[in-house]
């Protein structure tokens, strides 16, 4: 039965199946699925890391930084030829390398902006982000990552700069192999990872002769799904980055500070002023909304020490102060803890 046994001679050092059955090229229906998968991987990366990518990439705008590498840049040399290397294999449209012995110990590694790929079977590979400009460079992407260990054979598709432990095999796209290869090349390894356990681990080797099929059919799913993720991506990163995420608090409460302000400005009752719901929601902001509020009470000024008190926990004034004083005792209040344009 093709795929699924085999005979042929027994060598002394790999007792394992995975050893001696071909590999088969799969059809192009599993292979979509898993490109499917690995796309969904990517959105789902960009949504859970997005503060952490937002950092990073600002880390990697600044001038002192350095450029990430090409890993073959890194290393100083190509791999060599693998035996039986033909065409549409893996090691035909890519360099096959072991990730970064630097950082294999991962435990000692400080907090820090950039991600480091490591053998988990989730968040795209991802084990954190931390400092290590002083241990390894940053590869530059894009590329494949392949477990050795842990999530054995659940490739990924790196699409950032990173470090990878050793953990990983390293797929590094040639100058002719095309960026829907790298989805190709992923999904099919995924498929065959029934191959490897931890008695028979990954190698470049034992991957290496493994057929891909780039059926333009393939490709284009590819293509198209990797157009429509891309702008998912993009916009889970920007909606859920802080400073995104800052910005629409920010317009919501001037909404809400302009629509109280032109439904309560014909009121002389504080009590009506207080009770309108737009200044309710304001005060259930708490905390997080106090410096815009302390910025509006400053520069249009209007009665919010009734919210100010309920958002801050405390009260800064005295008794029987005018509202000019009572206003400068918030502000200083708001100074001593930090809070920017008062």
């Amino acid at each position: 039965m093709p795929g699924f046994c085999t005979s042929t001679h027994i060598n002394k050092t790999e007792w394992a199946p995975g050893a001696y059955i071909e590999a088969a090229e799969h059809d192009v229906a599993s292979l979509k699925k898993q490109s499917d998968w690995l796309m969904r991987s990517l959105v789902a990366f960009h949504a859970q890391f997005a503060p952490e990518l937002e950092e990073f990439l600002a880390y990697l705008k600044r001038d002192e930084t350095p450029i990430p590498q090409t890993y073959d840049e890194i290393v100083g040399k190509k791999p060599k030829p693998f035996p039986g290397e033909g065409p549409n294999q893996i090691s035909d449209l890519f360099y096959l390398y072991y990730g970064q012995g630097q950082l294999e110990n991962k435990e000692n590694l400080a907090n820090g902006p950039c991600p480091v790929i490591s053998s988990t079977g989730t968040d795209n590979g991802c084990y954190g982000f931390y400092d290590f400009d002083n241990l390894a460079p940053l590869i530059k992407a894009p590329f494949v990552t392949v477990p050795r260990t842990g999530s054995i054979g659940e490739a990924f598709v790196q699409l950032w700069p990173c470090g990878v432990t050793s953990d990983c095999v390293l797929l590094i796209p040639k100058a002719d192999t095309d960026f829907e290869d790298l989805f190709i090349a992923a999904a099919t390894v995924r498929l065959e990872r029934w191959r490897f356990n931890y008695g028979r681990k990954i190698t470049p080797a034992r991957i290496a002769n493994m057929k891909l099929d780039r059926a333009p059919e393939l490709k284009r799913h590819i293509r198209a799904s990797y157009d429509n993720g891309h702008r998912l991506m993009r916009g889970v990163q920007v909606a859920l980055s802080p400073s995104e995420i800052d910005d629409s608090f920010e317009e919501r409460i001037k909404r809400l500070v302009d629509t109280w302000r032109k439904e309560t400005g014909h009121l002389s009752s504080i009590d009506r002023k207080v009770l309108h719901p737009a200044y309710q929601e304001i005060i259930s902001t708490g905390e997080r909304g106090l410096p815009f509020i302390l910025r509006e009470l400053k520069s249009r000024g209007g009665h919010w020490f009734w919210a100010l008190r309920f958002m801050a926990g405390v009260d800064p004034g005295v008794p029987n102060q005018t509202v000019e004083e009572l206003r400068n005792s918030w502000l200083a209040w708001g100074k001593k803890k930090g809070y920017t344009g008062l």
